[in-house]
Order: structure tokens, then C-alpha cells, then sequence
């Protein structure tokens, strides 16, 4: 078992994917890596596991392990140097600290900001 197995094992991820859902695979996998690293199992610094672990470990193809770390790239938790690798990035500071626990959402604006809410769609489903 290579390095990046054992950083798989280790984090206990599913290796399942499901092909008959309507979610491609390359999105299912990238949710998955992106939940290796939320969950710490990769610092920022480490080299990410190549497309090859991923796609041998998940059993996937080359092409749907590439996307899935490109999702991983645009979305700022890897960095990708050419002929260097891939590694994790620090954390994104992406916080919504708008809302807080102790204010609803109409209270948290100044009553001349007009709030509004409206129906955009509807439908109901028999059970």
C-alpha cells in the first residue's frame, strides 16, 4: 500500500461512487477529496494524491479523476505546479460572516433596505 492509500484508508472515505445517479462522477469524487481535506487527513503543504492513485483507489478513469481535482484547483483548495505536482493549499478564506446566530436574517439589515420574499416555484409531491 502506497502513501496515498494509507492517507485514504486512514481517512476512512467512501470509496463508493454511484453511477446511477444523476451527479457525474468526476462531482461525486471531488466532494469526496474535498472532504479528505476539511478533514485534515492532507495539510496544506502536502502533495495531493496523482490522478493515477486516485483513479486506481476509487476505480474510476484518468479523465474523471483529472476533473475532479480540477474542481479542487478552481475552487482553491489545490495548487497544481507543472512538472512539480499538486498540493493543498492553505485553507480559502471564504467566510460568510453576515449572518450570525443571534440575529433572524430581517434584523441583521437597516430598515431602509427593503426586504422582499416571493414564490419562485412550487409543486407538490404525493408521498
Amino acid at each position: 500500500m502506497n502513501d496515498h492509500e494509507q492517507v485514504f484508508e486512514k481517512a476512512n472515505l467512501e470509496r463508493r461512487l454511484f453511477v446511477q445517479s444523476p451527479v457525474p462522477l468526476y462531482y461525486q469524487l471531488s466532494r469526496i477529496l474535498e472532504r479528505l481535506i476539511q478533514d485534515e487527513a492532507l495539510s496544506p503543504g502536502n502533495r495531493f494524491p496523482t490522478e493515477e492513485a486516485i483513479s486506481s483507489y476509487f476505480n474510476v478513469s484518468r479523465p474523471t479523476a483529472n476533473k475532479a481535482v480540477q474542481i479542487l484547483i478552481d475552487e482553491g483548495y489545490l495548487s497544481r505546479d507543472k512538472g512539480l505536482g499538486t498540493y493543498v493549499k492553505e485553507k480559502p478564506l471564504v467566510e460568510f460572516t453576515f449572518l450570525t446566530d443571534s440575529l433572524s436574517f430581517a434584523e441583521q439589515f437597516t430598515p431602509e433596505v427593503p426586504l422582499r420574499s416571493s414564490m419562485i416555484w412550487h409543486k407538490v409531491v404525493p408521498a
